[in-house]
Parts: structure tokens; C-alpha cells; sequence
């Protein structure tokens, strides 16, 4: 895994990908593969290898979920809304962690942050990936380039297991999650006080 961008890399970084992507819409390349289909293959190749994780694949999200008791590990795929045809597929990974409990004990104890739907009730904490390290950072990967797609699946998949699961895993001990995940000021802080 490559070592994270600065924030004033990633701030210069969007910028080109903007620029670029406004000038590649005047120019398309309409035979090239389409960003969604290409992005789509991509969550669904790192579906299949994280199958043997309990994980099961929802192509309308895009999203893996997974079941843990009470609780429900949710990893979403975002794609990158300055992608274009021909060069740039780029997508996001985030998790979540909701918990039927939660969710009906807010229904019993709402408060005025809280949303009044059961998926928003439910959730505990999550983040993108690169929030869910103590050094939080932005990371995306970009499966344009058929060359490197099948490394960037590798990349991708390696990242949610050594980021991504342990982070579940912390769960399994409400309070060790709580003692450490509050200390990341980029996750959902009110969440996991009511966890």
C-alpha cells in the first residue's frame, strides 16, 4: 500500500482530476469502458475474494454486508464523480457498523440528531477507509488503466482486510471500540458515546 497523500497533495491532486475531467467531456471517447461497468467489475472481483469473509455482494449499492450477531458490517464502494471515460475510474471504500439494538433503542430514546429512519438508527460509527486509521487519510483507487486493474483489486482487498476488518473486530468488545474508535475524530463521534 502506498504511502497516503498530504492534505495539500489531495487538495492539489482533486484539482488536477477536475480540470481534468472537464476537458475529457468535451473530448469523449465514446468507444472507451465506462467508468460505472468498469468500477462495478472492480467491487465485484474484491467481492469474490472477500466471499470466504462471510461478506455477500449487493451490485445496487455497490456494497459487501455482512451479518455478526447483532451487528452488521457494511463496506461501501463510491465512485468518483470526476471519472471519464478512457481515464479515470476511480472509487472510494468506506464501512459502517449498525446494530438492530441501536436502532430500537433510539426509537425508545430519540434524540434531535438522531435521523427517523431504521437504516440512519442503526448506525454506530464508520467512515472511509483511510478515517478508520489513528492518522486518518483520503485513499482511492483507480481502475482505468487495464494494465493495473488487477493490481489495484490486489490493493484494494488488501486494504479493507488489514484496515477495514480489524476495524469490525474491535466490535466484538463494545467498549474496546469505543475506548479506541473515540480518539478518531474523523468517525461519527455521537454514535459511538451512545454505543
Amino acid at each position: 500500500m502506498a504511502k497516503p497523500p498530504s492534505l495539500l497533495e489531495s487538495l492539489a491532486q482533486m484539482a488536477r482530476q477536475k480540470h481534468e475531467a472537464a476537458k475529457a467531456r468535451h473530448m469523449a471517447d465514446h468507444g472507451a469502458e465506462k467508468p460505472r461497468e468498469i468500477i462495478l467489475t472492480a467491487c465485484s472481483a474484491i467481492a469474490d475474494q472477500l466471499s470466504k469473509d462471510g461478506f455477500s455482494f449487493l451490485k445496487s449499492g455497490p456494497k459487501l454486508k455482512r451479518k455478526a450477531r447483532d451487528l452488521t458490517h457494511n463496506i461501501h464502494f463510491q465512485s468518483d464523480r470526476n471519472n471519464v471515460a478512457g481515464r479515470r475510474a476511480a472509487m472510494w471504500i468506506h464501512a459502517s457498523v449498525s446494530s438492530d439494538i441501536m436502532a430500537r433503542w433510539r426509537l425508545e430514546n430519540p434524540m434531535p440528531w438522531n435521523g427517523t429512519h431504521k437504516p440512519s438508527l442503526a448506525i454506530i460509527t464508520g467512515g472511509q477507509i483511510g478515517n478508520l486509521l489513528p492518522n486518518s487519510s483520503w485513499m482511492e483507487w483507480n481502475f482505468a488503466d487495464i494494465s493495473r486493474r488487477a493490481a489495484q483489486i490486489d490493493e484494494a482487498t488488501t486494504a479493507i482486510r488489514t484496515i477495514m476488518l480489524p476495524f469490525f473486530a474491535l466490535f466484538e468488545t463494545p467498549a474496546t471500540a469505543v475506548e479506541t474508535l473515540i480518539h478518531y475524530p474523523a468517525l461519527w463521534q455521537s454514535s459511538l458515546i451512545e454505543y
